[in-house]
């Protein structure tokens, strides 16, 4: 996933086995009550940060938890 550094791969699951790839746009605005928003991306660049505690939605405690010494997050909500 070129869209954006750090973002390694998006998808939207649809509870029934299926997955759409998505985009950094469709990341930033996706909304959906019928579908699961996944990413996995590099929480130490800037353009991860900002949205994963400014946009995403994510408890901050949750965002600011050490990565077990990864730096790459798997986010789904």
């Amino acid at each position: 996933m070129d869209d954006i550094p750090g973002m390694i791969f998006s998808c939207a699951l649809d509870g029934a086995g299926n997955a759409r790839e998505l985009t950094w746009p469709e990341v930033k605005t996706w909304s959906s009550q019928q579908e699961t928003l996944w990413v996995h991306c590099d929480r130490t660049h800037a353009d991860i940060q900002e949205w994963l505690q400014e946009e995403s939605g994510i408890n901050a405690l949750v965002v600011d938890a050490p990565g077990r010494g990864n730096a790459s997050a798997n986010h789904a909500f």
